[in-house]
């Protein structure tokens, strides 16, 4: 089934392999980015500010460019994204090379390329269900996913040998690269028809959606915490490197096994895990327990485990919210919905950076991680309770603009 996604008319190999190319330079820059900042700082809290600075605009325009992206061409977005995060990689590349880099110049490069991304992910977001049919929708979404995650898991590997290898400057100069691979690969696809939204492009209307669909707030919610949590791999796997074997090195190694368990839980595990409706309350406990044995482990190999353990459920979980997410919304509002998305899945990163950062600063690496499991068996605990009738199909939509109709034969 996987194969017959990958393989289908729309060209979702190709728009996987496109997304994927940029993302794997894009973790490249990461790693390297947060390298650079311990290195110059020597602090958990100024690493923190990295996510900050990252997630800061995404989390604030989303409503924004969730409308632009149900009204624009979504390739034509991915596109003039790409070509300007090309240009300020290259920039933070050549000051890096040169020795003009200092600690505001690169929170200043990441803010700049996070602005730019919060563009790009509605509009990829909101792409992913066009380039496969509505059956095959979760799995186009996990796939969609996965390739996140691959990068995630090649990318540390990559920037780890570049950075050995060239320096970290060369890191940045090969994420430039990678943004053209998927300008390229964007030319080529062949997505459903999108259907344009009707009247004046009003942002109140994607916050109109949530009063409209009762449920689509929790499952927010659920995504934000998931997604949020995500970021402790990053920002506390420096000090945790350190206190496991007195050296950062160890940080990409934990970062790429959190994308390996996403991507074997993407191609061998999505699949199976459909037959289960109410299976969002376990995954998210399943990465409660992963990042528990992260915060616990004696060595860095069981550290790694827990980091492949927490990947793979959060990949399954978010997935699962987000297509229940996506089923509940009406085609034209796709973009906005996605919007909305974003704020819960980027906005709650800066957000749980700032909290590990400060609580590791104060009380140590281990401690801010159990803090974050606590938080995400809690919120495992309450989907268990109060989410019964997630997975059910939804009732005729409320839409916000009556002048748009809802695509038929879409179900939860």
């Amino acid at each position: 089934m996987v194969w017959e996604v990958l393989s289908n008319e729309n060209r979702f190999g190709i728009f996987f392999l496109g997304a994927a190319a940029s993302n794997i330079g894009t973790w490249c820059q990461n790693l390297a980015t947060v390298l650079l900042i311990y290195r110059l700082s020597d602090s958990t809290f100024v690493v923190s500010l990295v996510s900050v600075a990252q997630f800061a605009a995404p989390a604030l325009l989303s409503p924004l460019s969730g409308t632009v992206a149900d009204r624009v061409d979504r390739r034509i977005i991915l596109t003039s994204t790409q070509l300007s995060g090309s240009v300020v990689s290259c920039g933070l590349a050549i000051a890096t090379m040169t020795g003009h880099v200092a600690v505001p110049g690169v929170l200043v490069a990441v803010f700049l390329l996070g602005l730019i991304q919060s563009f790009q992910s509605p509009a990829q977001l909101s792409l992913a269900p066009l380039m496969t049919c509505d059956a095959h929708r979760e799995i186009g979404l996990s796939l969609n996913s996965s390739q996140f995650n691959l990068a995630r898991a090649i990318g540390p590997v990559v920037a780890n040998m570049i950075v050995l290898g060239w320096g970290i400057g060369a890191a940045f100069l090969f994420n430039t690269a990678t943004f053209f691979v998927y300008v390229l690969a964007l030319q080529f696809l062949r997505p459903r028809h999108q259907e344009p939204a009707q009247g004046r492009p009003r942002v109140r209307e994607t916050f109109a959606l949530v009063r409209s669909e009762r449920l689509l707030l929790p499952l927010l919610l659920v995504g934000l915490v998931v997604s949020g949590a995500t970021d402790l791999v990053a920002t506390l796997g420096p000090a945790l490197s350190v206190r496991l074997t007195g050296s950062d090195s160890g940080t990409g190694w934990l970062i790429t096994c959190f994308g390996a368990g996403a991507v074997v839980t993407a191609f061998l595990l999505v699949p199976w895990l459909r037959r289960f409706p109410r299976r969002l309350a376990a995954l998210v406990a399943v990465q409660a327990v992963g990042i528990a044995v992260i915060a616990v482990a004696p060595v860095l190999w069981i550290c790694c485990v827990g980091s492949c353990l927490a990947g793979g459920a959060f990949l399954a979980a978010s997935n699962r919210a987000l297509s229940l997410v996506q089923a509940r919304v009406p085609a034209a509002l796709l973009g906005r919905a996605m919007g909305l998305w974003v704020i819960a899945f980027i906005g709650g990163r800066p957000v749980f950076a700032l909290l590990e950062g400060s609580v590791a600063e104060l009380a140590g690496a281990r401690l801010a991680s159990l803090a974050v499991a606590g938080l995400v068996l809690a919120v495992a605990t309450t989907v268990r309770l109060r989410g019964a009738g997630w997975a059910r199909p939804r009732e005729a939509p409320r839409t916000p603009d009556p002048a748009v109709t809802r695509e038929p034969g879409r179900t939860a």
